[in-house]
């Protein structure tokens, strides 16, 4: 990636200074009172030699920033120009980092919007709403192209500046110079010239940093994205302000504008305050927890009934090649999601990122679409759990009212599913996640109440005789590839759950712990069976309540008290997590495609949550099957977010490393190919 910078209101002692620290290396060109070649310092005249006039809010050479941008894009190679003031400093390896995600080849504009303090553009209620774009909005759309109209042409009476305090009076933002400000490559090639020059001659009132963002906005229609860190630790600036201006993201790397005195004496009084305190981080035996209870919390009930339609010893060979996949393509996501320059970026970012448009948009579809799976699986599970409670007499783990409970409707799973929407509309409903938060403990021990049962129901039934027949070991199906791609999908929220690591260098190893641990969980109880009963055999495993869970398989009188136990942890354990998918459905899709905010009234909350229940309550009525709701989401999820974004990836970062190395070639196209292969066979063998 090749970096430039220009300098606006440069002298040679200012260049010699930043030459001998941050910028040593850089290409680079600075703007004026005098020309020197040596230094590439360029006169550039101030606005009183050919207009003879300037506005009392600024000053004569508030032209240099646009004429200085026209000469760095004439004379200078580079993908990306850092613009700043004299005594602006640029973390040059932050910000190669930080931009490396994006595109140069793009149309973008990148800065802190002026002046420092105001509300981010990722705020919808900010005065700034919809005159610039957020980090995030990057994910969305190609360019930050604004949603007001553009005007056709400009004078300088499109150049108004009542209020700057406030930011009212434009139709865009426009950048802080002091904090530094971004333009792409392929930005600066979609404004020529000629319209470089038709700017520093029209636009005549104003700072220079509002000219530049007023050209290219009248030029292009492209508006100011907000860059985090910014006057933190991607650049800093002498007279940085002290009210409201943006966080330290990493206080011990900031940039000091260092004098001559200061380079020599040391650190700036500024640069040697303590940081803030760090935030304690998550512990690796909590991080592997939350990871692997979050992989098989779905599909664990049902995962008896899928090993039994490909053969237990089959299952839990493909289950640990799905587990070595699945870590790779994870540590994949994880690597290169960490070092997207949004803090709160996900793996819709990274596909946009190494994708463009159409990735993000088929991350975000198999993203609220794993959601929505999970959420009918929770409903269902749900549903039936109630139902069973209810019908089962208390030898089978249930409490004996089948009569009372079927006199309410000839259909008493279709009145158990209404009921769970009625239940669940109010939680799913909340302004924040604060609550569900709270009652996820609940859902953790209900979690190891369902474990502890699964194991006493193997200790209980023993070895059934026809666990090792070969028609036991082995089937000539491959269904279960489809729920087992669900059991180890962690790629959506991987990077926020590892942002709050302790210790972020032990991340691989604590995915590759989790990874390990899910197959020995998931194929743990596989050869054992009920031995007792008409539907004790192994085939009751095919049975439609074995295809909704697991509990609904009768068990011998001796579990009677413990599967009671077990099913109403599984409703206390769905109660606690169906809110939450719920929710993130909610974000997803108000966030990304309508209002930019996860509550923006109680009415469309409400409206888009009764579609949601009312659909996975449709699941449960209609008496489709939850193994076949998971295999298919978990099938199609995985294609995107498993094998495809990973693949898109690990194509574009080798063809940037070797471009002429044929074996690079051979190995990227083999790596692409077979990751695409594996998620299109995982879909495939679906329509069995």
């Amino acid at each position: 990636m090749r970096l430039a910078v220009a300098q606006v209101y440069s002298t040679p002692d200012s260049i010699d200074v930043a030459r001998r620290s941050w910028l040593a290396g850089v290409p680079a060109i600075f703007a004026g009172d005098l020309e020197d070649s040596s230094r590439n310092l360029r006169f550039v005249p101030g606005q009183d030699a050919f207009a003879r006039r300037y506005g009392p809010s600024n000053h004569k050479f508030d032209n240099r920033p646009l004429a200085l941008i026209r000469l760095a894009n004439r004379t200078l190679e580079f993908d990306w120009l850092l613009v700043g003031d004299m005594d602006t400093c640029f973390h040059v390896d932050a910000l190669r980092a930080a931009l490396s995600p994006i595109n140069p080849a793009r149309r973008h504009f990148l800065g802190m919007p002026a002046p420092p303090g105001q509300t981010s553009c990722s705020s919808g209620k900010s005065i700034l709403a919809g005159k610039c774009c957020s980090i995030q909005d990057l994910v969305h759309f190609s360019d930050c192209v604004l949603t007001v109209r553009r005007a056709r042409h400009f004078r300088n009476s499109s150049i108004k500046h009542p209020h700057v305090a406030n930011g009212r009076g434009y139709v865009y933002a426009f950048p802080h110079g002091g904090a530094g400000y971004v333009l792409s490559s392929g930005l600066l090639r979609a404004i020529s010239e000629a319209q470089w020059s038709t700017c520093e001659s029209e636009l005549l009132e104003g700072g220079g940093d509002l000219r530049v963002g007023a050209c290219v906005y009248h030029t292009t229609g492209v508006g100011l994205t907000e860059l985090p860190g910014l006057l933190g630790n991607l650049s800093r600036h002498k007279e940085q302000p002290d009210a409201r201006s943006a966080p330290l993201l990493d206080p011990e790397n900031a940039v000091r504008c260092d004098t001559e005195g200061e380079a020599a004496s040391g650190p700036s009084p500024q640069a040697s305050e303590a940081p803030p305190p760090a935030t304690k981080g998550s512990g690796s035996a909590a991080l592997v927890f939350v990871l692997w209870n979050t992989m098989m919390g779905s599909t664990l009930l049902v995962m008896p009934s899928c090993f039994r339609e490909s053969g237990w010893l089959l299952g839990l060979v493909l289950a640990v090649l799905c587990a070595g996949v699945s870590q790779y393509t994870c540590g994949v996501v994880l690597l290169h999601g960490m070092r997207l320059p949004d803090p709160q970026a996900e793996v819709a970012d990274l596909a946009h990122a190494y994708l463009g448009r159409y990735g993000w948009g088929a991350t975000l579809f198999a993203s609220v679409g794993v959601c929505f799976g999970a959420a009918c699986a929770m409903h269902g599970y749900l549903a039936t759990s109630l139902n069973d409670l209810l019908v089962d007499s208390r030898e089978q783990g249930g409490l004996g009212l089948a009569s009372a409970w079927t006199s309410l409707s000839p259909n008493p799973k279709g009145v158990a599913a209404a009921l769970v929407l009625a239940l669940l509309l109010p939680l799913c409903s909340l302004r924040s996640m604060a609550l569900l938060a709270r009652l996820n403990g609940v859902g953790i021990a209900c979690l190891f109440l369902i474990l502890a049962f699964i194991g006493a129901s193997a200790v209980a039934n023993g070895l059934a005789p026809e666990a090792l027949a070969p028609a036991s070991l082995a089937q000539p199906s491959l269904k279960v590839l489809g729920t087992l791609a669900l059991s180890f999908f962690i790629h959506s929220i991987a990077i926020t759950i590892f942002r709050a690591a302790a210790t972020p260098a032990h991340n691989a190893r604590n995915l590759g712990a989790a990874s390990r641990a899910q197959p020995g969980e998931i194929g743990r109880d596989q050869p054992r069976c009920t031995r007792e009963g008409a539907r004790c055999d192994p085939a009751s495993l095919e049975s439609a309540a074995a295809r909704n869970s697991f509990l609904s398989v009768r068990q011998p009188p001796s579990l009677a008290t413990p599967l009671l136990v077990a099913r109403f942890a599984v409703v206390l354990q769905c109660v606690t997590v169906y809110p939450v998918l719920v929710y993130a459905i909610r974000t997803q899709t108000f966030c990304a495609l309508v209002y930019r905010d996860p509550y923006p009234g109680a009415l469309p909350v409400l409206g888009l949550n009764a579609i949601v229940l009312c659909a996975t309550a449709a699941v449960s009525i209609f008496g489709l099957h939850i193994a076949d709701v998971l295999r298919f989401t978990g099938a199609f999820a995985a294609l995107v977010m498993v094998y495809a974004v990973p693949a898109g990836v690990q194509w574009a970062e080798l063809a940037a490393a070797a471009r002429s190395s044929r074996r690079a070639r051979a190995a990227r196209l083999a790596l692409t190919g077979g990751l695409l292969c594996c998620g299109c066979l995982t879909v495939a063998v679906q329509f069995e």
